[in-house]
């Protein structure tokens, strides 16, 4: 008889046999006469993903070694994190142009029904967002004799769908397994993968390729009201530069409170003018050193810098050691102050009945 009854369900089989996670579903396959237009828009290349894998472990563990003061994950390695170059590969998303931002005090309905055609029912949108549901069962079916217009309007509707399937917790989980598994995961067997793209050149769409004139740029990301800072001088292995000790992390730990909750009146635009204006500037801020030849490792200078200002390991260094390896302390007899002040323990009744 088994003693493990149901190893078939246990994550140890999963990791036995490389089976990372679980599968999401973020949309169906495009109608093929909207897939110009998604072409155009630059959504096509992430639309093909469809569904994505999740590893909950891997997951956890990255989460762990985040630190928001440097926008980086902190390995024992070094400095590492998710950059233009990462969302321009692996999803082929547009990664140039104008910030995404605006003002909220818009009236829905009439936006609605220039881009849609239909004002979505009064419990079918929460503020300024739209139930996806509705979206899907509202434009399920493009007409095999629609016009233009209307190919557009369902085309904006799968956009809409596509990008809230793509911002949800588990797609966002699915993006840092991807980054996890090219750069992390091979550090098990004793590397890690500073630049997971060389030698995939010709597997990759080429118009992946036609805006890493500023994968390197050291700049502000804006979405409405969330800036978040591209902290590339930090992690300049991943552009095969030196890594130079960096300077200090700018500090937007008051951008990091703000959210679009109570805000829907806030024009964004003007609010965020003047890292929209550093936005617009990014070509000039794009990363210059050495170039490194060879495989990219971190310098000793910079690892002891890195080392005293870090965390190598989550947990406490003598949690790390093998037990085996420790000598044993000899039992200390203890002072007459700590027998004084040891608390009496109750006398059992069993010694109560001897005195007798």
């Amino acid at each position: 008889m088994a003693l493990l009854r149901n190893q078939y369900l246990h994550r140890s089989r999963d990791i036995a046999e490389m089976v990372s996670g679980c599968n999401h579903l973020i949309i169906e396959e495009p109608n093929e006469m909207i897939v110009p237009y998604l072409e155009e828009a630059g959504f096509f290349t992430v639309a093909k993903l469809r569904s994505c894998n999740v590893d909950p472990s891997l997951v956890t563990a990255m989460v762990e070694r985040w630190r928001t003061k440097t926008h980086t994950f902190h390995l024992p390695i070094g400095e590492c994190t998710i950059t233009l170059e990462d969302v321009a590969l692996q999803l082929g998303l547009p990664i140039n142009g104008r910030p995404i931002t605006g003002g909220g005090a818009l009236d829905w309905d009439e936006e609605c029904q220039q881009l849609l055609s239909v004002i979505p029912p009064k419990n079918q949108m929460v503020g300024q967002f739209v139930k996806l549901e509705w979206l899907k069962d509202t434009f399920a079916h493009v007409p095999n004799n629609a016009a233009a217009e209307q190919v557009q309007q369902h085309c904006r509707a799968y956009l809409l769908r596509l990008i809230g399937g793509l911002t949800n917790v588990s797609c966002n989980r699915t993006v840092l397994c991807m980054y996890g598994w090219l750069y992390i995961a091979p550090s098990i067997l004793g590397m890690f993968i500073w630049m997971p793209y060389r030698g995939l050149e010709n597997a990759i769409p080429q118009q992946a390729y036609q805006d890493s004139m500023i994968w390197t740029a050291k700049i502000a990301l804006i979405c409405f009201s969330t800036v978040e800072w591209h902290q590339t001088d930090r992690v300049k292995l991943q552009f095969k530069l030196l890594q130079e000790i960096p300077d200090e992390p700018e500090n937007i730990d008051t951008l990091h409170c703000q959210d679009m909750r109570g805000n829907h009146l806030e024009n964004w635009k003007d609010k965020h003018a003047a890292w929209i204006q550093f936005w617009n500037e990014r070509r000039s801020h794009c990363l210059t050193g050495q170039p490194i030849h060879g495989h990219p490792i971190p310098t000793e200078e910079y690892m002891v810098w890195f080392r005293h200002n870090s965390n190598l390991y989550l947990s406490a260094l003598h949690l790390l050691r093998d037990p085996r390896c420790s000598v044993a302390e000899e039992p200390t007899q203890p002072s007459h102050r700590q027998r004084r002040n040891r608390p009496r323990l109750p006398t059992p009744l069993l010694l109560l009945k001897m005195k007798r």
